[in-house]
Protein backbone atom coordinates (compact mmCIF):
# COMPACT_ATOMS: atom_id res chain seq x y z
CA UNK A 1 0.00 0.00 0.00
CA UNK A 2 1.37 3.40 -0.93
CA UNK A 3 2.55 5.59 1.94
CA UNK A 4 1.38 9.19 1.85
CA UNK A 5 3.01 12.15 3.61
CA UNK A 6 2.04 15.44 5.17
CA UNK A 7 3.13 17.13 1.93
CA UNK A 8 0.61 15.05 -0.02
CA UNK A 9 -2.15 16.31 2.25
CA UNK A 10 -1.04 19.95 2.04
CA UNK A 11 -0.80 19.77 -1.75
CA UNK A 12 -4.46 18.71 -1.88
CA UNK A 13 -5.60 21.96 -0.18
CA UNK A 14 -6.48 25.34 -1.57
CA UNK A 15 -4.49 28.38 -0.42
CA UNK A 16 -6.79 29.10 2.54
CA UNK A 17 -6.64 25.48 3.68
CA UNK A 18 -2.86 25.39 3.36
CA UNK A 19 -2.45 28.51 5.51
CA UNK A 20 -4.66 27.17 8.30
CA UNK A 21 -3.29 23.60 8.18
CA UNK A 22 0.29 24.88 8.33
CA UNK A 23 -0.55 27.06 11.35
CA UNK A 24 -2.13 24.09 13.17
CA UNK A 25 0.73 21.77 12.26
CA UNK A 26 3.34 24.32 13.36
CA UNK A 27 1.62 24.89 16.72
CA UNK A 28 1.32 21.17 17.45
CA UNK A 29 4.90 20.45 16.31
CA UNK A 30 6.24 23.17 18.63
CA UNK A 31 4.03 22.60 21.68
CA UNK A 32 3.07 18.91 21.48
CA UNK A 33 5.72 17.16 19.35
CA UNK A 34 4.54 13.73 20.53
CA UNK A 35 1.50 14.19 18.28
CA UNK A 36 2.46 13.75 14.64
CA UNK A 37 0.50 13.77 11.34
CA UNK A 38 -0.55 10.15 10.76
CA UNK A 39 -3.33 8.36 8.91
CA UNK A 40 -2.81 10.43 5.77
CA UNK A 41 -4.93 8.81 3.08
CA UNK A 42 -6.96 9.76 0.02
CA UNK A 43 -10.61 8.74 0.39
CA UNK A 44 -11.35 8.28 -3.31
CA UNK A 45 -9.55 7.38 -6.51
CA UNK A 46 -9.28 10.90 -7.87
CA UNK A 47 -7.64 11.95 -4.56
CA UNK A 48 -9.97 14.87 -3.95
CA UNK A 49 -10.77 13.81 -0.37
CA UNK A 50 -8.08 13.31 2.26
CA UNK A 51 -7.77 12.73 6.00
CA UNK A 52 -4.99 13.45 8.52
CA UNK A 53 -4.88 12.74 12.28
CA UNK A 54 -2.48 14.24 14.83
CA UNK A 55 -1.85 11.36 17.22
CA UNK A 56 0.94 9.57 19.05
CA UNK A 57 0.83 6.26 17.18
CA UNK A 58 0.77 5.80 13.39
CA UNK A 59 -2.18 3.40 13.34
CA UNK A 60 -4.29 3.92 16.47
CA UNK A 61 -5.09 6.26 19.35
CA UNK A 62 -7.39 9.23 19.88
CA UNK A 63 -6.21 12.21 17.81
CA UNK A 64 -5.46 15.58 19.34
CA UNK A 65 -7.30 16.94 16.32
CA UNK A 66 -8.06 15.83 12.77
CA UNK A 67 -7.90 17.58 9.39
CA UNK A 68 -9.82 16.72 6.24
CA UNK A 69 -9.67 17.95 2.66
CA UNK A 70 -12.65 17.89 0.32
CA UNK A 71 -11.89 19.12 -3.18
CA UNK A 72 -9.30 21.51 -1.74
CA UNK A 73 -11.41 22.84 1.15
CA UNK A 74 -10.08 22.19 4.67
CA UNK A 75 -12.22 20.90 7.55
CA UNK A 76 -11.03 20.69 11.17
CA UNK A 77 -12.36 18.47 13.94
CA UNK A 78 -11.74 17.73 17.63
CA UNK A 79 -13.49 15.02 19.65
CA UNK A 80 -14.03 15.62 23.38
CA UNK A 81 -14.73 13.54 26.45
CA UNK A 82 -17.33 15.11 28.74
CA UNK A 83 -14.77 16.62 31.22
CA UNK A 84 -13.24 18.55 28.32
CA UNK A 85 -16.68 19.73 27.19
CA UNK A 86 -17.45 20.88 30.73
CA UNK A 87 -14.23 22.87 30.92
CA UNK A 88 -14.91 24.52 27.55
CA UNK A 89 -18.41 25.53 28.64
CA UNK A 90 -17.03 27.04 31.84
CA UNK A 91 -14.29 28.84 29.90
CA UNK A 92 -16.36 29.78 26.85
CA UNK A 93 -15.83 33.52 27.43
CA UNK A 94 -12.14 33.03 26.64
CA UNK A 95 -13.12 32.49 22.99
CA UNK A 96 -14.43 34.86 20.36
CA UNK A 97 -18.03 34.58 19.22
CA UNK A 98 -17.36 32.33 16.20
CA UNK A 99 -15.38 29.61 17.99
CA UNK A 100 -17.62 29.97 21.06
CA UNK A 101 -20.65 29.29 18.87
CA UNK A 102 -19.00 26.13 17.53
CA UNK A 103 -18.19 25.01 21.09
CA UNK A 104 -21.86 25.37 22.04
CA UNK A 105 -22.82 23.36 18.97
CA UNK A 106 -20.34 20.61 19.82
CA UNK A 107 -22.79 18.83 22.11
CA UNK A 108 -25.55 18.37 19.56
CA UNK A 109 -26.93 14.87 19.07
CA UNK A 110 -28.81 13.41 16.14
CA UNK A 111 -31.26 11.73 18.52
CA UNK A 112 -31.99 14.41 21.09
CA UNK A 113 -30.98 17.61 19.31
CA UNK A 114 -29.11 20.51 20.82
CA UNK A 115 -28.19 21.44 24.38
CA UNK A 116 -31.36 21.80 26.42
CA UNK A 117 -33.66 19.52 24.42
CA UNK A 118 -36.07 17.61 26.68
CA UNK A 119 -35.64 14.19 25.08
CA UNK A 120 -33.62 11.40 26.64
CA UNK A 121 -30.95 9.08 25.28
CA UNK A 122 -29.53 5.98 26.95
CA UNK A 123 -26.44 7.92 28.05
CA UNK A 124 -26.29 11.69 28.48
CA UNK A 125 -23.67 13.93 30.07
CA UNK A 126 -24.89 16.96 32.02
CA UNK A 127 -23.34 20.36 32.68
CA UNK A 128 -24.57 23.09 35.00
CA UNK A 129 -23.04 26.33 33.73
CA UNK A 130 -24.23 29.91 34.29
CA UNK A 131 -27.20 28.60 36.30
CA UNK A 132 -28.43 26.49 33.40
CA UNK A 133 -28.45 22.73 32.97
CA UNK A 134 -27.43 21.46 29.54
CA UNK A 135 -26.58 18.01 28.25
CA UNK A 136 -25.12 16.06 25.37
CA UNK A 137 -25.14 12.44 24.26
CA UNK A 138 -21.98 10.36 24.13
CA UNK A 139 -18.98 12.31 22.89
CA UNK A 140 -18.84 15.84 21.50
CA UNK A 141 -17.42 16.85 18.15
CA UNK A 142 -16.14 20.36 17.49
CA UNK A 143 -15.87 20.85 13.75
CA UNK A 144 -15.73 23.52 11.09
CA UNK A 145 -16.28 22.16 7.59
CA UNK A 146 -15.19 23.27 4.13
CA UNK A 147 -13.39 26.42 5.23
CA UNK A 148 -13.11 29.09 2.55
CA UNK A 149 -11.46 32.52 2.51
CA UNK A 150 -13.00 34.72 5.18
CA UNK A 151 -14.59 31.84 7.14
CA UNK A 152 -11.82 31.67 9.76
CA UNK A 153 -10.12 34.91 10.78
CA UNK A 154 -6.70 35.12 12.42
CA UNK A 155 -8.46 35.61 15.78
CA UNK A 156 -10.62 32.54 15.14
CA UNK A 157 -7.51 30.52 14.27
CA UNK A 158 -5.80 31.64 17.47
CA UNK A 159 -8.94 30.62 19.38
CA UNK A 160 -8.78 27.18 17.80
CA UNK A 161 -5.11 26.82 18.77
CA UNK A 162 -6.12 27.79 22.33
CA UNK A 163 -8.76 25.05 22.20
CA UNK A 164 -6.05 22.55 21.17
CA UNK A 165 -3.99 23.67 24.19
CA UNK A 166 -6.90 22.86 26.50
CA UNK A 167 -7.65 19.61 24.66
CA UNK A 168 -4.06 18.41 25.16
CA UNK A 169 -4.69 18.16 28.91
CA UNK A 170 -7.68 15.86 28.38
CA UNK A 171 -6.21 13.42 25.89
CA UNK A 172 -5.62 10.49 28.25
CA UNK A 173 -8.80 8.39 28.34
CA UNK A 174 -8.83 8.13 32.13
CA UNK A 175 -11.34 6.32 34.32
CA UNK A 176 -12.97 9.62 35.26
CA UNK A 177 -15.79 9.31 32.75
CA UNK A 178 -16.22 5.55 32.29
CA UNK A 179 -15.16 4.04 35.62
CA UNK A 180 -17.54 1.23 36.53
CA UNK A 181 -18.98 -1.66 34.52
CA UNK A 182 -22.06 -1.71 32.28
CA UNK A 183 -24.15 1.41 32.29
CA UNK A 184 -27.85 1.57 33.16
CA UNK A 185 -27.88 -1.62 35.23
CA UNK A 186 -24.61 -0.75 36.95
CA UNK A 187 -25.79 2.79 37.66
CA UNK A 188 -28.92 1.50 39.37
CA UNK A 189 -26.93 -1.11 41.31
CA UNK A 190 -24.30 1.35 42.56
CA UNK A 191 -26.43 4.47 43.01
CA UNK A 192 -29.81 3.04 44.02
CA UNK A 193 -32.92 5.20 44.02
CA UNK A 194 -32.72 8.99 44.01
CA UNK A 195 -34.32 10.68 47.02
CA UNK A 196 -35.68 14.19 47.50
CA UNK A 197 -34.26 15.22 50.91
CA UNK A 198 -34.12 18.33 53.08
CA UNK A 199 -30.86 19.45 54.71
CA UNK A 200 -30.52 21.92 57.55
CA UNK A 201 -27.64 24.36 57.53
CA UNK A 202 -24.67 22.51 59.03
CA UNK A 203 -21.41 24.02 60.22
CA UNK A 204 -18.61 21.58 59.49
CA UNK A 205 -15.68 20.75 61.74
CA UNK A 206 -12.26 21.50 60.25
CA UNK A 207 -10.05 20.91 63.31
CA UNK A 208 -10.92 17.96 65.53
CA UNK A 209 -11.35 14.89 63.32
CA UNK A 210 -9.27 12.15 61.77
CA UNK A 211 -10.06 11.63 58.05
CA UNK A 212 -8.90 8.02 58.35
CA UNK A 213 -11.98 7.34 60.48
CA UNK A 214 -14.09 7.79 57.37
CA UNK A 215 -12.10 6.58 54.40
CA UNK A 216 -8.88 5.37 52.83
CA UNK A 217 -7.05 8.69 52.61
CA UNK A 218 -4.76 7.79 49.70
CA UNK A 219 -7.66 6.61 47.58
CA UNK A 220 -9.76 9.61 48.55
CA UNK A 221 -7.02 12.10 47.68
CA UNK A 222 -6.56 10.56 44.23
CA UNK A 223 -10.32 10.41 43.64
CA UNK A 224 -10.87 14.02 44.76
CA UNK A 225 -8.15 15.29 42.42
CA UNK A 226 -9.54 13.31 39.48
CA UNK A 227 -13.06 14.68 39.96
CA UNK A 228 -12.18 18.23 41.08
CA UNK A 229 -13.60 17.84 44.59
CA UNK A 230 -12.39 20.32 47.23
CA UNK A 231 -12.67 19.50 50.98
CA UNK A 232 -15.06 21.45 53.20
CA UNK A 233 -14.98 19.74 56.60
CA UNK A 234 -16.47 16.93 58.71
CA UNK A 235 -19.97 16.09 59.92
CA UNK A 236 -20.81 12.38 60.02
CA UNK A 237 -18.44 12.06 57.08
CA UNK A 238 -16.02 14.09 54.99
CA UNK A 239 -17.73 16.78 52.90
CA UNK A 240 -16.47 18.11 49.54
CA UNK A 241 -17.84 20.36 46.83
CA UNK A 242 -17.45 20.22 43.06
CA UNK A 243 -14.96 22.99 42.40
CA UNK A 244 -15.46 24.77 39.08
CA UNK A 245 -12.18 26.63 39.54
CA UNK A 246 -10.41 23.29 39.73
CA UNK A 247 -12.17 22.15 36.55
CA UNK A 248 -10.78 25.26 34.84
CA UNK A 249 -7.27 24.57 36.15
CA UNK A 250 -7.06 26.84 39.22
CA UNK A 251 -8.14 24.82 42.28
CA UNK A 252 -9.19 26.65 45.42
CA UNK A 253 -7.64 25.90 48.79
CA UNK A 254 -9.48 23.39 50.92
CA UNK A 255 -11.46 24.13 54.11
CA UNK A 256 -12.31 27.65 52.94
CA UNK A 257 -16.05 26.97 52.72
CA UNK A 258 -17.18 25.09 55.79
CA UNK A 259 -20.99 25.09 55.90
CA UNK A 260 -23.58 22.95 54.13
CA UNK A 261 -26.47 25.27 53.15
CA UNK A 262 -30.02 24.34 53.98
CA UNK A 263 -32.36 23.41 51.19
CA UNK A 264 -33.96 20.64 49.16
CA UNK A 265 -31.57 18.24 47.47
CA UNK A 266 -31.68 15.30 45.12
CA UNK A 267 -29.61 12.64 46.86
CA UNK A 268 -28.06 9.26 46.06
CA UNK A 269 -25.89 6.89 48.07
CA UNK A 270 -23.10 5.36 45.96
CA UNK A 271 -21.53 2.11 47.15
CA UNK A 272 -17.78 1.48 46.80
CA UNK A 273 -17.32 4.91 45.17
CA UNK A 274 -13.60 4.70 44.41
CA UNK A 275 -14.33 2.15 41.69
CA UNK A 276 -17.15 4.21 40.20
CA UNK A 277 -17.17 7.47 38.26
CA UNK A 278 -18.40 10.58 40.05
CA UNK A 279 -19.35 11.91 36.62
CA UNK A 280 -21.70 8.97 36.12
CA UNK A 281 -23.18 9.56 39.57
CA UNK A 282 -23.77 13.24 38.73
CA UNK A 283 -25.37 12.34 35.38
CA UNK A 284 -27.58 9.78 37.13
CA UNK A 285 -28.95 12.46 39.49
CA UNK A 286 -29.38 15.04 36.72
CA UNK A 287 -31.35 12.59 34.58
CA UNK A 288 -33.69 11.96 37.53
CA UNK A 289 -34.11 15.72 38.04
CA UNK A 290 -35.03 16.21 34.39
CA UNK A 291 -37.42 13.27 34.29
CA UNK A 292 -39.21 14.65 37.35
CA UNK A 293 -39.38 18.13 35.80
CA UNK A 294 -37.37 19.74 38.56
CA UNK A 295 -34.59 22.30 38.16
CA UNK A 296 -31.16 22.67 39.73
CA UNK A 297 -30.14 25.53 42.01
CA UNK A 298 -26.49 26.20 42.78
CA UNK A 299 -25.68 25.61 46.43
CA UNK A 300 -24.21 28.80 47.93
CA UNK A 301 -21.53 27.57 50.32
CA UNK A 302 -20.36 30.98 51.53
CA UNK A 303 -19.79 33.33 48.64
CA UNK A 304 -19.16 30.73 45.98
CA UNK A 305 -21.60 28.42 44.25
CA UNK A 306 -21.36 24.75 43.42
CA UNK A 307 -23.71 22.36 41.60
CA UNK A 308 -22.81 19.34 43.76
CA UNK A 309 -21.89 18.45 47.34
CA UNK A 310 -20.31 15.10 48.17
CA UNK A 311 -19.87 13.23 51.46
CA UNK A 312 -17.59 10.21 52.03
CA UNK A 313 -18.08 7.86 54.96
CA UNK A 314 -17.96 4.24 56.12
CA UNK A 315 -20.70 1.96 57.38
CA UNK A 316 -19.02 -1.03 58.95
CA UNK A 317 -16.44 -2.27 56.44
CA UNK A 318 -18.15 -0.68 53.45
CA UNK A 319 -17.35 2.67 51.87
CA UNK A 320 -20.03 5.05 50.56
CA UNK A 321 -20.35 8.42 48.87
CA UNK A 322 -23.45 10.59 49.13
CA UNK A 323 -24.19 12.99 46.27
CA UNK A 324 -26.34 16.08 46.93
CA UNK A 325 -27.62 18.33 44.13
CA UNK A 326 -29.75 21.26 45.27
CA UNK A 327 -33.12 21.56 43.55
CA UNK A 328 -35.54 24.44 43.22
CA UNK A 329 -38.93 24.26 44.82
CA UNK A 330 -40.85 25.41 41.73
CA UNK A 331 -40.08 22.10 40.00
CA UNK A 332 -40.16 23.75 36.58
CA UNK A 333 -37.34 23.18 34.12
Amino acid sequence: MQEYTYTDFIDALNDTGKRIAEAIHGHIAESYPEYKPYGILPKNRDKKEWSLFFRKHPKHGKPLCALFSNDGALSIRCTFFSPMMHKLLLRQEEFGKNIRAEILRAGSCGQCGRFGDKQFCWVQHHFFVNEKLSWMCGGAWFEINDIEEGDLSDNDLNDFLHLIDIQSKHMAHSARETQGAGYNEENLLRCGEVSDVKLERTELDIDVFDPADYTDIKRLDKYARAYNLTPMGESNGLWFYLDERAICGTPDEGYRFTAVPEGAYANIKVSDPFTFSAIRAWDYVCLWIRRNEMSIASADIGGTKTPMLVKFYRQGEKQFMDIYVQIKNDRSL
